[in-house]
């Protein structure tokens, strides 16, 4: 038998929340999951976390959230978050199955507009991240570093898709909780050539005035 359970306030408690059997729905807009940690178990068919449109932050920020998955590959049937519509959760950590994910980019299902998209684990058009998109480093800005971080390791970053979400949240901070509410304002993105020739020259003309010397310095090009 098929069960559910939904939460429609906030709640105060501050232990994990672990999803055995059946489907747990978030459905007010200040409903939570408490302060803990959130786990969706794959042992039983249709175990499955449901957040409802205008849920502004059913997970805390710094919770682990780990989606067992399993059953028909590739189909969210156990284990299994769905997101809907406008749902835009932010997380410490994602763990799927028994995987850890990567800090920076948005996960969601083949429906979503997320960087990573699987139909095991997610349903809906809704998104996660670890920490803010695009904060590849975790250091709680979207900044040049990230940008770089993501220039030495493409794949591991999104490859291209990454790259956008990067740019789309250039300059964005952790100002608090709160899926929305955690973002600050965000600022121009300077061109990709421009930023590195300037990181590589702020750095190089430091080190050289440092020892008091005066001579051209060769940048690398830029691709």
């Amino acid at each position: 038998m098929r069960t559910r359970s939904r939460s429609a306030a906030a709640n105060t408690y501050a232990g994990t929340t672990t999803i055995s059997g059946g489907t747990l729905i978030v459905s007010a807009p200040s409903a939570t999951l408490g302060s803990g940690n959130v786990t969706v178990q794959g042992a039983t068919v249709g175990t499955s976390l449901v957040i409802q449109s205008g849920v502004a932050n059913a997970i805390t920020d710094s919770a682990l959230l780990s989606l067992a998955g399993g059953g028909t590959v590739d189909v969210a049937d156990q284990g299994y978050a769905t997101l809907e519509t406008a749902i835009s959760e932010i997380v410490g950590s994602l763990v799927l199955g028994g995987v850890p994910q990567t800090d920076g980019l948005t996960y969601g299902s083949t429906s979503s507009g997320a960087v990573v998209q699987s139909d095991e684990y997610f349903a809906g058009t809704g998104t996660v991240s670890v920490g803010l998109p695009g904060d590849f480093n975790g250091d709680g800005s979207v900044d040049a570093g990230d940008y770089l971080g993501w220039r030495k390791s493409q794949s591991t970053f999104g490859g291209s898709a990454g790259y956008d979400l990067w740019r789309a949240n250039f300059g964005t901070t952790s100002a608090g909780s709160g899926s929305s509410g955690s973002l600050s304002g965000r600022t121009a993105v300077p061109e990709p050539g421009a930023m590195i020739l300037g990181l590589v020259g702020g750095a190089a003309l430091t080190m050289l005035r440092s020892r008091g010397v005066s001579y051209l310095v060769r940048c690398p090009r830029i691709r």
